[in-house]
């Protein structure tokens, strides 16, 4: 996810290009049915488990710190909170694997 917004100059509108929808979408389904207090601040930390190679060993152009912004907008959005209160603290670790890829997220209370 190299770039995550798209400008349509004939409407004079910005908006997700539909693979960051369509991503936000598959996110989201996987995320627990979970009750996250409004009040904040949260600290949000990821591991994301991807190819991030190609074969002959140069690292693939893929960014980290758009993916966790898409992750922190569709947090927000299926546990009906700011996005504001998320990610006041955090890390991001990127895990190379040729096996299962996927996103592993902690989300705990700043200062527990």
């Amino acid at each position: 996810m190299n770039s995550i917004l798209q400008i349509i100059w004939s409407q004079k509108r910005v908006e997700s290009k539909p693979e960051v929808r369509l991503f936000k979408s598959h996110f989201k389904s996987y995320l627990p049915k979970w009750y996250l207090a409004g009040s904040g601040p949260y600290r949000v930390d990821f591991e994301f488990h991807e190819t991030w190679y190609y074969l002959n060993g140069f690292p693939k152009k893929k960014d980290a710190p758009n993916l966790i912004k898409c992750c922190l907008d569709a947090l927000s959005e299926r546990y009906g909170v700011d996005d504001s209160i998320l990610g006041w603290e955090g890390s991001w670790k990127k895990v190379p694997t040729s096996e299962t890829v996927g996103i592993q997220v902690r989300i705990t209370a700043c200062g527990g």
